[in-house]
């Protein structure tokens, strides 16, 4: 008799929906943690190895290891809800996914993804994840992604292959043209067809159309595109021409999408107002450097599991503490030192058998490899650790989301000189620093050093809290930027406010209006009265009139 607990839970509207149907089915947390993690084969006799044998057993760690964090799940989470909402207005049973169909062929006979007086209804939303280089967001969407099958073939109601998603990179000078020929080329190589081929001549609007008509046909479920900070290479006109493109895709076609990019990709969701919610339709997720409060001490334990060192080293809190020193919480940075520290504890056992021959790491042994193999990364992070602000600016990749923040809300203070010298924020107080989880708090002190007065930001954030809510931090400084640009003028240059000092302009100077004797009023007054300029000034004898200058000649 089967168990009703065995029976995976399916709701009706996933049930119902062919596209839907065929994903895996909707994972729980300790599923998801397990169907993420990966460990490298590890056994405890190999520590008896010969050391060329050991130094390829620890290079495992490089390829094999993946602990899962809290922020990995919520990704997951996310994503598993933006693929199955963007099939939910594409559905093959209730025919709107043929309306999807008939849509994108009048757009591909006008050429255009705006053609179309009644376009179905789309369910498509777009999220972002932008953080810190080397903190593994592509790794975390691969993984993510693996676990959905790339193609599905169908054959009822009808035959065709479903394409679940498509992972792009951002093309390096924003190219919207280049985009659609790396989709076509990436879907011919998915599916065997000819799309690149027949297509690579024509222009953006017949290729935008055209990658429309693909996406639809073959119910792309998400759009991937990686390394959004290579926008930043691009024109203004270009890289505009390109975001705009993104957000066409997601509101005519229909389909779903993830931007994923360094922090230094943040000010490219802020263009505008319009790219930033957009960009956020199932909130955007901000990966900064792990905190020793953010799981930093459960990652760190869990890999030192694997040591292939002759004898293992207990783990202190002096190494949790240096592991952190020296790599400032980026993970990619804590693999690299944790193997490179154990081929250096084999090398200095070999050449030093008497006192390094236990082959022990210690806090001084990994200050060393630290020292001698981050070198080029050393004035990064010695930035980090002493919490430059003025030398981590250098480096977009890894500069705090708040100063991202302040940078954008800086750019909607007018050009006037005395107004930009006046809201410019000092080294000394730009120290004032925020919850990075806490996006109301980034924006609050933002504003805060650009010397706006309390309530004039209480009126900002709450505004923008309204119109997006709290869990969008790339859609909230979005809204927020909206806010202040309108407010600005009488939060900066009125002074209004509690807290906020008047920011004096250059005075206006008032002329006096025209007086009895001033030509202008002259001239003014005989027009009034039918007379010509020449006519006024000669009757009022400031000049000659016009027959005593022939009358001389």
């Amino acid at each position: 008799m089967t168990n009703p607990d065995d029976i995976p839970l399916v709701l009706p509207e996933h049930r119902d929906n062919p596209f839907i149907a065929a994903l895996p089915p909707l994972m729980a947390e300790r599923e998801v943690i397990a169907s993420l993690s990966e460990e490298p084969r590890f056994d405890e006799r190999e520590r008896t190895y010969p050391d060329h044998l050991r130094r390829a057993c620890i290079m495992r760690l490089s390829r094999h290891y993946f602990k899962p964090l809290g922020r990995h799940l919520t990704l997951e989470a996310r994503l598993a809800h933006l693929l199955r909402e963007g099939y939910d207005g594409r559905n093959i049973s209730d025919g709107s996914y043929h309306q999807h169909l008939r849509d994108n062929h009048e757009r591909v006979i006008r050429r255009s993804l705006s053609a179309g007086a009644n376009p179905a209804r789309s369910t498509a939303a777009a999220m972002a994840l932008v953080g810190c280089s080397g903190i593994g967001k592509t790794e975390t969407v691969t993984r993510i992604l693996c676990r959905y099958p790339q193609v599905i073939e169908h054959h009822e109601p009808f035959s065709f292959q479903q394409v679940v998603w498509l992972k792009l990179e951002c093309p390096h000078m924003g190219s919207a043209r280049q985009l659609c020929l790396d989709f076509f080329g990436s879907m011919d190589a998915l599916l065997g067809t000819k799309y690149f081929r027949q297509l690579h001549r024509g222009n953006l609007d017949l290729l935008s159309s055209q990658m429309g008509r693909v996406a639809t046909q073959h119910g792309l479920g998400l759009l991937v595109i990686d390394e959004l900070q290579h926008l930043r290479s691009g024109k203004g006109q270009d890289r505009q021409q390109l975001l705009n493109f993104l957000l066409a895709l997601i509101n005519k076609i229909g389909v779903p999408m993830l931007l994923v990019g360094t922090l230094a990709a943040t000010p490219l969701l802020n263009d505008t107002v319009r790219n930033a919610r957009r960009a956020s339709g199932l909130g955007s997720l901000i990966w900064e450097r792990l905190d020793r409060q953010d799981g930093w001490d459960y990652f760190i334990a869990d890999l030192w599991r694997f040591q292939w060192t002759r004898q293992p080293t207990e783990l202190t809190p002096e190494i949790i503490d240096c592991l952190y020193e020296e790599t400032q919480g980026i993970l990619d940075l804590a693999v690299k030192l944790f193997i490179l520290a154990q081929f250096f504890a084999i090398q200095l056992a070999v050449q030093r058998p008497q006192t390094h021959g236990s082959e022990r790491l210690s806090v001084g042994l990994l200050r060393h490899v630290a020292k001698e193999n981050f070198k080029l990364l050393e004035p990064m992070l010695t930035a980090l650790k002493r919490n430059d602000r003025d030398s981590v600016a250098a480096y977009d990749d890894i500069r705090p989301f708040q100063d991202h923040v302040r940078a954008i809300f800086r750019t909607a203070v007018p050009s006037n000189r005395s107004i930009s010298e006046a809201l410019d924020v000092s080294r000394e107080v730009s120290v004032v620093s925020a919850d990075p989880q806490d996006p109301r708090q980034q924006v609050q002190v933002a504003l805060a050093g650009l010397g706006v007065a309390a309530d004039i930001i209480d009126v900002v954030v709450n505004n923008a809290l309204a119109q997006v809510g709290p869990d969008n931090p790339i859609a909230l400084i979005g809204a927020a930027v909206a806010q202040f640009e309108a407010l600005h003028p009488v939060a900066t240059r009125a002074g209004l406010g509690t807290g906020a000092k008047p920011v004096k302009l250059p005075r206006k100077v008032t002329k006096p209006p025209p007086q009895d004797g001033d030509l202008r009023f002259i001239v003014a007054k005989g027009i009034d009265d039918g007379k010509t300029a020449h006519q006024s000034l000669a009757d009022a004898g400031i000049i000659a009139p016009v027959e005593r200058v022939y009358q001389v000649q």
